[in-house]
């Protein structure tokens, strides 16, 4: 999209196609056809590669990215995360932030996946916590470790795959230490002590280093826009479920989902200042009629 969050381009991918290949092929395809000199693109997680990172170093290119806290990734940042004395916090202690230089190694590869070149580069990382985010998290994981725990005592009680991430099975008899064949179930408490470190922290690395943490938060803030365009393509204008099945009738579906976003963000754009969401502007045009005048 661009900055009047105008549809630009789409692509359509097959669905089991990994997010984070997606990025390559719209970028090229965008600066070849648009001419764009230096592109700063803004995304989540899901990008947040290597390969991604590296592409966009060596095109002379900048990125906005949000960056994964938990896990072998997020290892580098804990000394950073749990020191509460480096942080600022806002006056009433319910935002903190704190900003910093970190080297990253940026890795170019040829088409066969070997590794022609590597340079370190300078990059801002700006790690905030919310309590607001905070407190939404704890209560998520609570229902969950509720849900953990019936599960546990109970086979029968039907679980849906989030839940799951607080169930932990074993084959061994807890009274005697032996190897059981029976699956004993136990609430993870262990794991869901160590998630709650977490509650509230989000990341987000910058290759530009002019940047404060103010306008971290405005570009990065412009992905919602992105955002809110699916969840305008997915309910109100029945992306999905579809009903097609061949390729070509597939992207026959996206095109019209996105020729009619295209045409409610152009009606948005002409009223000015938000004034009619994308459901009432849908649903003014399905009152409308037409009648040929001779």
């Amino acid at each position: 999209m661009d900055s009047n969050k105008l549809p630009v381009r789409m692509k359509v991918f097959p669905g089991n196609t990994s997010d984070s290949i997606t990025y390559l092929p719209m970028i090229e395809a965008l600066k070849n056809r648009y001419g764009y000199d230096r592109l700063i693109s803004v995304a989540d997680k899901g990008m947040n590669s290597t390969d991604n990172l590296s592409y966009i170093h060596f095109n002379g290119d900048g990125y906005v990215f949000s960056q994964i806290l938990k896990g072998k990734k997020g290892t580098r940042y804990h000394k950073n995360m749990f020191d509460d004395d480096e942080f600022t916090y806002n006056e009433d202690r319910s935002y903190k932030y704190r900003i910093f230089e970190e080297d990253f190694e940026y890795v170019q590869k040829d088409e066969n996946k070997k590794i022609i070149k590597k340079e370190t580069a300078k990059r801002k990382v700006l790690i905030y916590w919310k309590k607001s985010i905070a407190d939404r998290e704890a209560h998520k994981r609570e229902l969950k470790l509720k849900k953990a725990e019936k599960y546990a005592t109970n086979n029968a009680y039907g679980l849906k795959h989030d839940a799951t991430d607080y169930v932990k099975e074993a084959h061994i008899d807890s009274s005697t230490g032996a190897v059981s064949d029976k699956v004993v179930k136990a609430v993870d408490t262990e794991k869901a002590a160590n998630d709650a470190r977490f509650d509230g922290f989000f990341c987000i690395v910058t290759s530009e280093l002019d940047y404060d943490r103010a306008k971290i938060h405005e570009v990065y803030g412009e992905l919602s826009k992105i955002e809110e365009s699916f969840r305008i393509c997915k309910s109100d204008l029945n992306a999905r479920p579809m009903f097609v099945h061949k390729d070509e009738h597939i992207v026959a579906h996206l095109v019209i989902c996105f020729t009619a976003l295209l045409i409610i963000r152009l009606i948005g754009l002409k009223l000015g200042d938000n004034r009619l969401s994308a459901k009432r502007i849908q649903c003014a045009l399905a009152s409308f009629g037409c009648e040929e005048i001779a």
